[in-house]
């Protein structure tokens, strides 16, 4: 399945889960838990259907605002420090305003307002994920570096559809496990 095709597998599903588990990567989970084994320990796990990780540039956008965005993580969201720039805050998980804004994102996940209505890729790599209650996820590239800019993950199947610079510029798109 080439990428452009895997990004359309978000349509209809809802965001259930949006966390860092790096300093500087990012994951948005989609659609039902499933069960899945591992092929390594043979253990059964429970998991999203589909993952979108980035350690990109990003943002959540409502039809007015940024609500939050991927510079937050790096501003103290209370104390004495409130709005103060720390470069090294996005190691300090709990800490940063982005942390604290996602926070809420995520109390209003089971609701499933968050269900995606449309996903669309530019020729650079970025990528948009339109949601049925007006808010959008953007994802976009701000280095021409060969690095990768983001991968979905199907939880079915287990492939990795990843998107990085040099395939977008010539067309060609990487596809199937890593």
């Amino acid at each position: 399945m080439k990428l452009e095709d895997a990004i359309q597998l978000l349509v209809g599903k809802p965001m259930v889960e949006v966390y860092r588990f790096l300093p500087s990567l990012y994951s948005w989970e989609f659609g039902e838990l499933i069960q899945y084994q591992s092929r390594i320990t043979g253990k059964t796990f429970l998991d999203s259907e589909l993952h979108l990780h980035t350690e990109n540039v990003w943002r959540f956008e409502d039809n007015h605002r940024i609500v939050v965005a991927w510079h937050d993580f790096f501003y103290w969201a209370e104390g004495k420090k409130r709005d103060q720039y720390d470069p090294t805050l996005r190691d300090k998980r709990g800490k940063s305003r982005g942390d604290v804004l996602i926070g809420r994102i995520c109390k209003q996940l089971p609701a499933r307002t968050f269900t995606v209505s449309e996903v669309a890729m530019d020729n650079l790599g970025g990528l948009r994920v339109s949601f049925v209650n007006g808010w959008k996820l953007v994802i976009f590239l701000t280095t021409s570096s060969p690095e990768e800019a983001w991968r979905l993950m199907d939880g079915r199947s287990r492939k990795h559809y990843v998107c990085n610079i040099p395939c977008r510029k010539r067309g060609l798109v990487l596809t199937g496990s890593k």
